[in-house]
């Protein structure tokens, strides 16, 4: 899974397309509320589009409610940047 931060560190240094063959052979997953953190702002969501238009290994999901691990790592990193 992809955090926003990294996401708009890729996009700012102009890597985004490199992002999935440093993390080979993992799919790379975007949660629906990170994408909708980064495409916020219009240049970044034009950027992402097309990055999940033409690299089949990065798709977007819907946070996994049932996988009690992954919310309590998700509370704690919400809590980590309050």
């Amino acid at each position: 899974m992809l955090d926003a931060d990294v996401i708009s560190h890729f996009i700012s240094c102009n890597e985004i397309l490199f992002l999935h063959k440093i993390l080979e052979p993992h799919a790379l997953a975007i949660l629906e509320n990170v994408y909708t953190e980064v495409a916020r702002i219009s240049s970044r969501k034009i950027i992402l589009d097309n990055l999940l238009k033409s690299i089949r290994a990065v798709s977007i999901m819907a946070f996994p409610i049932g996988d009690i691990e992954i919310k309590k790592e998700f509370a704690l990193i919400k809590k980590i940047n309050l």
